[in-house]
C-alpha cells in the first residue's frame, strides 16, 4: 500500500533521516508516483534544495499550518489519480500496439523471408517503425527483395508500408518486371503521402492527358494509367472519365477499353452519345467496337515522350 500513499517526512528523524529515506523510497517506487512532502524545521535554502534533490515534491517549514497541509495533500491526491489514469491508458495503448504490430508485421515483413538464403534481423527502437523488408518469388523463379525505411518514427512512419507491401506482392506474383513494380510503388506512395506542396489529384492528371488526345484518335484507360506511372490503375482512369462527361473540355468519348470497346457508353447522356461523338470525328464504330482500333490508337507513352 506504500505506493498508494502520500508521504509526510521530517528531515530529522531517529535511526534514518528523511533525506536518506526519500532516496530509498524513490528507488523502490520506480515509475509509481509517491508524493513526498517534507515537514522540517530547517530553513536554509541549501537544506530545502537537498530535500527536493533527494526526491521530495514539496516542503513546509515548521511551524506549519494544518489548512495548508490539507490543501497540499488534496492537490497531490489529484495528481496521483491523474498519474494512475495515465499509466492505465498507456498500458492499454501498449497492448493495442502490440496486437496491431503482429498484424502489421504479417503485412510489412512477410513473403518468403524464411527462405534458406535470406537472413534478416529487425530491431526497432519503438513498437512501430518505418522499416520495410519484403521478399517475393517471381513466376520466372527470381527472388525479389525490397528493403525500405520511411522517414520518421512510430506509427506515422510505419503506415506507408501497408500500401507498399500490397503493390509489391501483388505485382510480383503477377509477373510484372522489377522496373514496373518500382514505378508503381513510387506512384502509389506519391499519391498517398504528404509532400508539403499541393499536387494535382489523380483525376486531374487523367483529365490533362485526355485533353491531349487528338480528334479522330482514341486511347485506352490502361494506356493513360501506364503513362501516369500507375499501370494497375486503369479502373481509376475509367472512374475519372465517368466523372468527366459533364466537362466539355475533356473528350471522355475518346477513351475506350483495351480492346477498343465503348465500355463507358452508359455513363453518357444517352447510350448512343459516345458513338455519335466519335462518328463526328471520323471514328467508325460497329457493335460498340472501334473499327481499325490499332490504327486509331493513340498511345500517350509514345506520343508524349
Amino acid at each position: 500500500m506504500l505506493f498508494r500513499s502520500i508521504l509526510l517526512l521530517d528531515v530529522l528523524m531517529p535511526n534514518k533521516n528523511g533525506i536518506q529515506a526519500a532516496r530509498e523510497i524513490r528507488q523502490i517506487a520506480g515509475e509509481d508516483l509517491v508524493p513526498i512532502i517534507f515537514l522540517t524545521s530547517l530553513n536554509e535554502a541549501s537544506d530545502l534544495a537537498e530535500c527536493l534533490e533527494a526526491g521530495g515534491d514539496d516542503f513546509l517549514t515548521k511551524p506549519y499550518n494544518p489548512i495548508v497541509i490539507k490543501a497540499k495533500i488534496l492537490a497531490f491526491s489529484r495528481m496521483r489519480r491523474l498519474h494512475t489514469e495515465i499509466q492505465g491508458q498507456r498500458e492499454h495503448l501498449v497492448q493495442e500496439q502490440i496486437a496491431a504490430k503482429s498484424i502489421f508485421d504479417k503485412i510489412a515483413h512477410y513473403g518468403v523471408l524464411n527462405s534458406p538464403n535470406i537472413r534478416c534481423l529487425i530491431s526497432p527502437k519503438a513498437i512501430f517503425n518505418g522499416d520495410v523488408v519484403l521478399a517475393a518469388r517471381h513466376p520466372n523463379g527470381d527472388l525479389l527483395v525490397l528493403l525500405g525505411d520511411f522517414t520518421g518514427h512510430g506509427l506515422p512512419a510505419a503506415i506507408g508500408a501497408l500500401p507498399l507491401a500490397e503493390v509489391f506482392h501483388g505485382m510480383v506474383s503477377k509477373g510484372f518486371a522489377l522496373e514496373d513494380v518500382l514505378r508503381e510503388v513510387n506512384a502509389k506512395l506519391k499519391s498517398i503521402l504528404p509532400s508539403g506542396a499541393k499536387e494535382p489529384s489523380f483525376f486531374e492528371q487523367v483529365f490533362e492527358v485526355a485533353k491531349l488526345i487528338p480528334k479522330g484518335r482514341v486511347t485506352s484507360y490502361g494506356a493513360i494509367a501506364h503513362f501516369l506511372g500507375t499501370k494497375m490503375s486503369a479502373r481509376m482512369v475509367g472512374w475519372a472519365m465517368n466523372a468527366a462527361h459533364s466537362i466539355p473540355a475533356i473528350p471522355a468519348h475518346r477513351v475506350v477499353n483495351r480492346k477498343g470497346l465503348l465500355s463507358g457508353k452508359m455513363h453518357f447522356a444517352t447510350p448512343t452519345r459516345m458513338e455519335e461523338l466519335l462518328a463526328k470525328e471520323k471514328v467508325k464504330v460497329i457493335d460498340d467496337q472501334v473499327v481499325d482500333f490499332e490504327k486509331k490508337f493513340w498511345d500517350p507513352a509514345v506520343e508524349l515522350s
